[in-house]
């Protein structure tokens, strides 16, 4: 049986890296990718998830994702075994607030082995180790964060927990920011959309408006030019009058 390597111990560098994934990760295209994916690097796991909303009942959930045979985001999904069925079978769920917790903690993997969510949805991607912290986003509610190793390696060991409660507070307070500037940039957009429409809906009224001013200085330049002419002509013809004088 092959053994993977430990976790590697990152430098001053390589954290300040995963720190900045990490901050900027709300950003991103696939939320925290690069940070999911660098802590793998460093903890060595095949699978890292932020799981922001459980699946329940028609909700697919929203969760994060890095691993190599999956989408990195999954909105409202019910293609995936677990997010449309097997959800409720999840042996880690409501962790203690802020504690690092492994699989095997919860359940033996003897247990686990004979598991539906195992042979369905864990051992198809091929993980089994598994090591995670609940946390709580800006609005008090739960979220999750869990990687992942292969049964062919080593567990988590003292190491990968030790490291994953050092980042768990940073992770805390980057989701909940994170999702509050976000919440910030849809009101602001939603903002700009109404106006906009609110200006575009004036358009029609205003342009009416324009048109009868316009209408209304054209008739009255209209009219002042014609009494123009008539009071030149009047001119005109009285100049050119015989005098009542006899010759």
């Amino acid at each position: 049986m092959s053994v993977r390597s430990p976790m590697i111990q990152p430098s001053i560098a390589e954290l300040s890296k995963l720190i900045g994934f990490l901050y900027d990760g709300h950003i991103e295209e696939d939320p925290y990718s690069a940070f999911l994916g660098e802590t793998r690097r460093i903890i060595d796991s095949n699978f890292a998830s932020i799981t922001m909303r459980e699946p329940q009942g028609d909700d697919g959930g929203l969760l994060f994702v890095s691993c190599e045979a999956l989408p990195k985001t999954f909105v409202d999904d019910h293609d995936n075994p677990y997010t449309d069925r097997y959800y409720t079978s999840n042996l880690m769920t409501n962790l203690p607030w802020g504690k690092v917790v492994s699989l095997d903690e919860c359940v033996p993997y003897r247990t686990l082995e004979r598991t539906e969510l195992y042979k369905y949805c864990m051992a198809p991607i091929d993980i089994y180790h598994m090591i995670g912290v609940d946390l709580r986003n800006a609005n008090g509610l739960r979220f999750s964060v869990r990687f992942c190793r292969p049964k062919t390696a080593e567990n988590f060991g003292p190491a990968e927990r030790e490291f994953l409660e050092m980042l768990a507070s940073h992770i805390q307070r980057a989701v909940a920011n994170g999702m509050q500037l976000i919440q910030l940039d849809k009101e602001r957009k939603l903002y700009s959309s109404t106006n906009a429409e609110t200006a575009e809906a004036a358009l029609p009224n205003a342009e009416i408006a324009l048109r009868a001013a316009l209408s209304a200085s054209s008739s009255f330049w209209k009219a002042a030019s014609a009494r123009l002419a008539i009071s030149v002509l009047s001119a005109s013809n009285c100049s050119r009058a015989p005098s009542s004088k006899s010759p």
